[in-house]
């Protein structure tokens, strides 16, 4: 399905990054998040309340590390009230499992209501594309 994947025609016009810090397993840890409410050529003044809701499109970008997986990069892209997943894995033993494992996920998140479109994991790492920003428009925290 197309609603999930990135176009030239989405620019962030608000984004968030902040990194996390944890502690797990008797270490301290960080997750890095990213988001973005990207809108589309398409956003226009006019429409309704309901469809204004349903074109907005946010983009989560998660980064972290587990024992078990390894390095981890998500990507989830929420358009109205479809999700879809990317992740990737460093190895390709653990991306197939991984796979597996998404299934569950996407039934997880069905249970809860979430209009799950697809799930994908990947080897590698998650392409960093730049994301188009107006200026003045990006916040940078630490913690």
């Amino acid at each position: 399905m197309q609603q999930g994947q990135a176009t030239d025609t989405r620019t962030a016009n608000q984004t968030l990054q902040v990194s996390v810090p944890f502690f797990a397993n008797g270490a301290w840890q960080n997750i890095d998040l990213e988001l973005n409410k990207l809108s589309t050529d398409a956003d226009a003044s006019g429409k309704s309340e309901a469809e204004e809701k349903a074109q907005k499109i946010w983009q989560v970008r998660l980064n972290f590390a587990t024992p078990v997986w390894g390095k981890i990069a998500t990507q989830l892209i929420l358009r109205g009230e479809n999700l879809r997943a990317d992740l990737w894995v460093e190895d390709a033993q653990k991306q197939s499992k991984m796979q597996l494992e998404s299934e569950t996920l996407a039934a997880r998140l069905r249970r809860i209501g979430a209009d799950v479109d697809v799930i994908t994991c990947h080897v590698g790492s998650m392409q960093n594309k730049k994301t188009q920003l107006a200026d003045g428009q990006l916040i940078d925290m630490h913690v």
